[in-house]
């Protein structure tokens, strides 16, 4: 890892703004700057005025999406998906996350995916 998950340094990222959108160039661009900057990269994106975050290390990931999962809000992005799709699980967070979470937990159990 290149960075340490309680580091309070700034985070590195490029100084032109951009947004990512899901398509080849932007993948493209996103494994060049974690080259460039590291497994966690701030970007300043054209269409907001909040920074965000891109994480590449898997430890980095579940620190967010398990660890302290409560800390961290959705992007408004996502109120556009759920006008939609819904409040499903892509979505959804707190307690109702929680809920559809455990519902199609078993599905993805080891033996199942095999």
């Amino acid at each position: 890892m290149t960075q340490s998950l309680t580091s309070r340094r700034l985070l590195a990222g490029p100084v032109e703004r951009f947004d990512i959108h899901p398509n080849d160039a932007s993948f493209a661009l996103i494994s060049e700057l974690f080259e460039r900057h590291g497994d966690i990269c701030k970007l300043e994106p054209l269409a907001r005025k909040a920074p965000a975050y891109v994480i590449y290390h898997p430890d980095y990931i579940k620190h967010v999406l398990v660890g302290r999962a409560q800390n961290y809000i959705k992007g408004v992005g996502f109120e556009w998906v759920k006008m939609l799709l819904g409040n499903g699980i892509i979505v959804s967070g707190g307690e109702s996350w929680k809920a559809q979470r455990r519902m199609i937990q078993p599905a993805f159990h080891r033996q199942v995916m095999a």
